[in-house]
């Protein structure tokens, strides 16, 4: 069979302009899994879903950015589980990233110039 022939018993794909969903690490991806997946214990599957204070995630995030500097690779949770520092990092920023993105800001309450978020913009009250 000739190559032009078995190039036309093949489908063509067109992905120009697609999301180039492989660029993420699988590792990364992996972490955050894990982490996620560990939450089950105290938590409903999609709870993060549901909403939650932005100002609290926020300041999680930062906590654990600040462990991290502080060279502490691993913590443990409120049930003593184990997780890595970076995966408790890509949590806390996928949600935030989750909620810009879908625009599901929630009102919060912070020592900063702004406090309510509405949508993908920043409104003071």
């Amino acid at each position: 069979m000739s190559d032009d022939k078995a190039a036309e018993e093949h489908g063509t794909r067109l992905n120009k302009g697609k999301l180039p969903i492989g660029l993420p690490s699988s590792f990364a991806q992996e972490g955050l899994a894990r982490h996620m997946g560990q939450s089950l214990i105290k938590y409903d599957k999609h709870n993060w879903a549901k909403g939650l204070d932005i100002a609290e995630v926020i300041e999680s995030l930062e906590r654990h950015i600040l462990d991290l500097k502080r060279g502490i690779l691993h913590g443990k949770d409120s049930e003593g589980l184990e997780y890595a520092t970076v995966d408790a990092i890509h949590f806390n920023s996928m949600v935030l990233s989750h909620f810009h993105h879908t625009g599901q800001w929630i009102k919060f309450d912070r020592n900063v110039e702004y406090n309510t978020v509405v949508g993908n913009r920043l409104s003071e009250d």
